[in-house]
């Protein structure tokens, strides 16, 4: 089921940019913290929210609204509504841009290495969910 729902985002992701309003829904665990992408893609912009769940716990879940714009096939710009962005960009970005990659959402970002004790540039990949 979960091989069917990946190849159909695959093949359905490019054109839900070009046409209607579709929502979606993408998941990543992480060490700590539980975050879930919710996404609605009307046209040419996105709008959502963008959850952590400390310690993988729902009654302390964080939201944060975001909306985007798509600036190529597979790109987009966030912003979110309250002006601080809930996780660290990469070094050297100034703006937050995600990514689609196949079926998933790629998110930039930096944080700790734990197998060099060095904060460093990685991407954080989201799972999309039915």
């Amino acid at each position: 089921m979960k091989r069917i729902f990946a190849i159909l985002l695959a093949l359905v992701a490019p054109t839900v940019w070009a046409q209607g309003t579709s929502s979606m829904k993408f998941e990543n665990g992480g060490l700590k913290d539980r975050t879930v992408v919710e996404l609605v893609i009307n046209n040419n912009t996105l709008s959502g929210t963008y959850t952590i769940e400390k310690d993988y716990d729902a009654t302390t879940a964080e939201k944060h609204l975001f909306t985007a714009v798509k600036t190529a096939p597979d790109k987009m710009e966030i912003s979110f509504k309250d002006g601080k962005i809930p996780y660290e960009l990469p070094k050297g970005a100034t703006k937050a841009v995600w990514l689609f990659k196949g079926t998933q959402l790629i998110i930039p970002t930096q944080g700790m290495n734990y197998q060099t004790n060095q904060i460093s540039n990685y991407d954080m990949a989201f799972d999309a969910k039915p």
